[in-house]
């Protein structure tokens, strides 16, 4: 499985391993499931283990800005090791042909700066609350981050950042939140005279979190590997054993449950629209992209966060399903660990298939609980994905629907058409049920562009009706609330109250064929009649005429004969 900056990350997991846990803490019910490291380690080195990571929070989502030189860059100049760039014409970068970029985006301090965050926002009960920043977290700066390059349309890559919504106090007593806007992206030196020359984000990644912070001492700012990826723990644990959601110097942040009756919303500013299909864990997602007259993309994400089963499955490889050798290569392999003893982690690619059957060939060895189920807002892009045989249907710079759902793993994206149903097939999967053994009850939406489902099946711009099942592995249909309604250029989709372990979610649109209605032909005016003359003989004296009429009658004085 490639991954970028697997290389380093592998090197520095590998001295990593002591810092993970040999096993949840003992008070682990006593503290929020946001505050839980599920990762559990042994150090015993006389076995052979595999496992797999299932949470959207694992350390791949928070490596810190750099500008990387990629793999096939690196074999074609014999290089072994990765490097990081300070800059687009950092002497050690000059030469590479492409560079791949990681940019956490400042907020937006001026009218001009071309990717920033704009606003952070909450309603509650119909009351909105601003947001006000109030620094970078962590707030120095560390190996890897670099400054803005208009040139090259390349935004500044820094931190996250630390925001107050005055009066609006969470779960932790304050109300400090953590928001991060991440672009992932490329740039091409040897297209300098097309848009290739330029920064192309293709991948937008977003969160926010409730905090607060607290001291952890020996904690270290994330940085940059020299060759690449995270060189220090991104998540290390306070004195108390709780899990940090961001590391700065002796201190970090410390992440709460989201409230999930409330609608938090992040505005983004950037160069260039985010095209195709945006995914994430949200209730009620509603969003809206426009471009101003400045040339400008806009992208506003707002939604009610959601809990998430999260999984972390280990095994001795001697106890492993012949499926699960097959999937890691036939002996322990992943991108964190060492010797014979890996894990894998899915978080970024939890909306893949690939994971749904990952976490499917997991569910056994967890006895179908999650090690966790914490509260998340997230929304990333998936780029790059089309409607099979429906590429024209995808509308170019613009945003073309959204999935989220707050089960573990998930396909999303652009949906798969059924042709036998002719329907758009969706599969999600969790444990059935949480740490505690309660059931996980499922939730999804989907808000779709309206001109990208018509052009799909077809339809006019006459109103569309659609439906919403939810089909068990046993093919059974399951009871759900389903909302259907169209607005503003969306059709908005929801299923609610199914429940795991992978049932599939199917969305059927319909558009009634017009009516025919049939007017009743008017009667033909009947040919008027032609009356039939006749013509009579009229005397008078010796003076005798004759007169032609429909009714002839003789003239005065004359007498007919």
């Amino acid at each position: 499985m490639a991954r970028d900056g697997v290389t380093s990350m592998k090197r520095y997991l590998i001295l990593a391993l002591a810092a993970l846990i040999p096993a949840l803490p003992a008070y682990a019910a006593e503290i929020p499931d946001e505050q839980l490291r599920i990762v559990s380690w042994s150090n015993d080195t006389s076995s052979s283990t595999q496992g797999e990571l299932f949470d959207d929070f694992d350390v791949w989502s928070f490596i810190p800005s750099q500008i990387q030189i990629p793999t096939n860059e690196m074999e074609r100049a014999g290089l072994s090791t990765g490097v990081v760039c300070d800059s687009v014409e950092d002497a050690k970068c000059k030469d590479f042909l492409v560079l791949m970029v990681r940019a956490y985006l400042p907020t937006c301090t001026d009218a001009q700066t071309q990717y920033c965050i704009e606003s952070l926002f909450a309603i509650k009960n119909g009351v909105r609350y601003e947001g006000n920043f109030k620094q970078p977290y962590p707030d120095v700066k560390t190996f890897g981050q670099f400054e803005a390059e208009p040139k090259y349309d390349l935004p500044a890559g820094g931190a996250g950042g630390l925001w107050q919504i005055p009066g609006l106090t969470h779960n932790g007593g304050g109300d400090l939140y953590w928001i991060n806007a991440q672009l992932i992206g490329s740039l091409n030196r040897a297209s300098q005279t097309d848009s290739w020359g330029k920064f192309n984000p293709n991948q937008l990644w977003s969160s926010i979190s409730a905090v607060t912070e607290v001291s952890a001492p020996g904690s270290v700012a994330p940085l940059a590997y020299k060759t690449g990826g995270s060189g220090t723990d991104t998540r290390p644990l306070t004195p108390t054993g709780e899990q940090c959601l961001v590391a700065g110097v002796d201190k970090c942040l410390l992440p709460w449950p989201l409230n999930e009756e409330i609608q938090y919303g992040m505005k983004v500013r950037l160069a260039h629209p985010i095209t195709g299909w945006l995914h994430g864990r949200l209730n009620a997602p509603d969003f809206t992209a426009t471009t101003t007259a400045d040339g400008f993309f806009h992208l506003t994400m707002v939604g009610n966060p959601v809990k998430v089963p999260t999984v972390f499955a280990i095994t001795d490889w001697d106890k492993a399903t012949p499926e699960i050798k097959a999937r890691f290569g036939g002996k322990p392999s992943g991108c964190c660990g060492g010797g014979t003893r890996w894990f894998d982690t899915a978080g970024r690619y939890q909306s893949g298939e690939q994971m749904v059957a990952d976490l499917k060939m997991w569910l056994p060895y967890i006895q179908e609980k999650a090690s966790a189920t914490p509260t998340y807002w997230i929304v990333r892009t998936l780029p790059n994905h089309e409607i099979a045989n429906k590429r024209q249907c995808l509308v170019s710079g613009a945003v073309n629907g959204i999935v989220t759902t707050n089960a573990t793993a998930y396909t999303s994206g652009a949906p798969k058409f059924n042709q036998e149903t002719q329907s758009l097939d969706y599969q999600v999967a969790s444990p059935h049920n949480d740490r505690q053994g309660k059931v996980n009850v499922g939730n999804y939406n989907l808000q779709i562009n309206s001109a990208v489902a018509r052009c799909l099946y077809g339809f006019t711009n006459a109103p569309i009706s659609a439906t919403v099942s939810i089909v068990s592995e046993n093919g059974e249909n399951q009871v759900a609330t389903t909302t259907i309604k169209e607005s503003n250029g969306w059709i908005y989709l929801k299923a609610a109250g199914f429940t795991y372990s992978s049932p599939t979610v199917k969305v059927k649109f319909e558009q009634k064929s017009p009516e025919v209605v049939t007017v009743a032909a008017k009667p033909a005016k009947p040919a008027p009649i032609t009356a039939k003359k006749s013509t009579i003989t009229c005397a008078k004296g010796k003076v005798i005429t004759r007169v032609t009429a429909v009714k002839p009658l003789c003239p005065a004085g004359y007498k007919k004969r």
